[in-house]
């Protein structure tokens, strides 16, 4: 057998593991991932486990601490830096919120985005624009035609002074990449506080979140990890909780010593709230796990771009299709048709082809999230997409 044909069967086997690409072509992991049977039965039998042993007494109390000592010390070692610097979250939006709200902001502070963030995200930055004055600017990344390029516009809106700069390492309309290290690096000269979405990066690029050095990182499990929805980690910076403080305050919070002003927990566990689904991070553990025993993070990362530029290649020849991004260095395959309805052709190609992708609202556009065992759902929307644009 050549490797080529033994990383076929080897894919075919892998792919077995995952109940929802046995009877589709699932190509929407950026907005949410599929999760392996053995994620599933992770969860179900660590609920079963609480039921059978609590839900809560001492022993119960243990394993919590037991399982969120542990998601924090996986998530470490295939994200960088130490466990203490991680929060459990439910997804990245919340990440970006605990950073957004957690400055003292003032009337006519400035706050930056990007013109490309997520509309949760957005919505957010707006709602505190409101309740506080906060002044929102925004920098047009999705203009940029290469990395300098971006350098040059963000660094041009930090001359506006503000506060925070929040961006996504990853765009999640059109793909794009930007260099998180560099410009968490002018924010840092600039004394502005960085928030980095990374939504769309986590389970995708090779993260070291240290090396980045980031204020906050918000990741989620739920869509390139294959975790279950509601699940979510927070890188933050060590020494940035003197800048970032948290906003709800429970009793995961802070150091439970019965004191009438009890002090908050070292690190970022000072960001967690309360009760949360704890069976759940025994899924995301065995998520995380079932990639990494696939292959390391560098390798799938290689292969995701791989798939992604083999599918570009492939549609790009089709008429009116025009991509979104200049360069293809991500998991989305982000582009346009023109002269036809975006909605129409998901619609079409998930009613008659059983294939899964979505459309962006802004911009307009088609998004196909390709991950590392992608193969044969990306050849087969290209297939379905050429038949689709061929018949109108």
């Amino acid at each position: 057998m050549s490797a080529s044909q033994d990383q076929t069967s080897t894919l075919i086997e892998f792919r077995k593991q995952f109940s929802a690409l046995q009877n589709k072509h699932y190509l929407n992991f950026g907005a949410q991932g599929v999760m392996s049977e053995k994620t599933l039965t992770a969860i179900q039998e660590s609920y079963q486990f609480v039921q059978d042993n609590g839900p809560l007494n001492n022993r119960m109390f243990g394993w919590i601490v037991s399982q969120a000592a542990g998601i924090k010390e996986l998530i470490a070692k295939n994200f960088g830096g130490q466990p203490v610097s991680y929060a459990i979250t439910q997804n990245a939006t919340e990440g970006c919120n605990i950073g957004l709200w957690g400055l003292d902001w003032q009337p006519g502070d400035r706050l930056l985005l990007t013109d490309s963030e997520h509309n949760g995200v957005v919505a957010a930055a707006k709602q505190l624009s409101a309740r506080r004055g906060v002044i929102l600017d925004y920098c047009e990344v999705s203009k940029a035609t290469s990395e300098q390029s971006v350098l040059e516009k963000v660094e041009a809106s930090l001359k506006l002074k503000p506060r925070m700069f929040l961006f996504s390492h990853v765009l999640w309309n059109t793909g794009a990449v930007l260099p998180a290290k560099r410009l968490v690096d002018l924010c840092r000269a600039a004394s502005c506080i960085s928030v980095v979405d990374g939504a769309q990066s986590a389970g995708v690029l090779p993260l070291d979140l240290e090396e980045i050095g980031a204020d906050v990182y918000a990741m989620t499990g739920h869509k390139w990890l294959g975790g279950p929805e509601g699940v979510g980690s927070m890188y933050v910076r060590p020494n940035a909780t003197e800048l970032i403080q948290p906003t709800f305050v429970g009793w995961r919070s802070t150091v439970y010593d019965g004191s009438e002003n009890p002090p908050f927990l070292d690190g970022a566990a000072r960001f967690e709230l309360a009760t949360s689904p704890f069976p759940l991070l025994a899924g995301l553990a065995e998520a995380i796990t079932l990639h990494n025993t696939f292959a390391e993070k560098e390798a799938r990362y290689n292969r995701i771009v791989s798939l992604a530029r083999k599918l570009r290649d492939e549609i790009s020849s089709l008429p009116d299709v025009e991509f979104l991004s200049a360069e293809q260095n991500s998991s989305l395959v982000s582009f346009t048709v023109k002269n036809h309805s975006h909605g129409q052709i998901v619609k079409s190609l998930e009613e008659n082809f059983k294939i899964t992708v979505r459309t962006i609202p802004c911009p307009d556009c088609i998004r196909a999230s390709i991950h590392y065992f992608s193969d044969a759902d990306a050849e087969r929307f290209a297939a379905g997409l050429a038949e689709i644009l061929a018949a109108q």
